[in-house]
């Protein structure tokens, strides 16, 4: 064969290949939970609180990266609370998430919860009550600082048991989605739609 091609053999072609983000996410999350175990008392909310929250990414992520493999148009439904974009896929696949009250599909309840603690924190007072010494020029001895730590918003209910609580939600969701969809013919899998596309131009 002669190693010299012809010019007008050569085209231009398109290749695409699409991309799902929350395989990262995921990686991200398993990563802050393993350094959260190791790290000192007191300190472990720097790793907890990123799991918990990247789970809550990796759901959305979850939920559009399926919702575009199953449907034409998913971009009219991207914008929906997360609750309804998981009801909208799962009853395309003939799931029952029996009404978000039992697991995995309960624990959005607090993934939610938790995902608007976070992005809405505000300041908080917190009252305490002490016995406090009465001077008798009417000034108050002894007060001590208040106790935070039982008072804390619900954004600070931070634990290994949370964090990997929304990570099993998460796991659980994809894998239960991931087992109807190649059930479907053809299969409608995420990861089996992104196979590399070459198109000539």
């Amino acid at each position: 064969m002669s190693e010299n091609i012809e010019e007008n053999k050569y085209v231009q072609a398109e290749i695409s290949v699409t991309e799902h983000s929350y395989l990262m996410l995921g990686s991200i999350v398993s990563n802050q939970i393993e350094k959260g175990k190791t790290e000192e008392a007191g300190y472990k909310f720097r790793w907890f609180i990123p799991a918990m929250a990247f789970s809550v990414f990796q759901l959305e992520s979850v939920t559009n990266s399926f919702g575009y493999s199953l449907f034409d148009h998913w971009e009219d439904y991207e914008s929906l609370p997360i609750k309804n974009k998981v009801r909208i896929i799962s009853d395309r696949l003939n799931i029952d998430v029996q009404n978000f009250s039992v697991e995995p599909w309960q624990i959005i309840h607090s993934m939610v919860k938790f995902r608007n603690d976070l992005v809405h924190l505000k300041p908080k007072r917190i009252i305490e009550t002490q016995t406090l010494r009465k001077m008798e020029n009417g000034k108050l001895l002894g007060a001590l600082y208040p106790n935070t730590k039982e008072k804390r918003s619900p954004v600070h209910k931070y634990s290994l048991e949370e964090a990997e609580k929304f990570k099993f939600a998460v796991d659980c969701i994809e894998r239960i989605w991931s087992h109807a969809c190649w059930q479907l013919n053809p299969p409608k899998h995420p990861l089996y739609t992104q196979m590399l596309t070459i198109t000539e131009k």
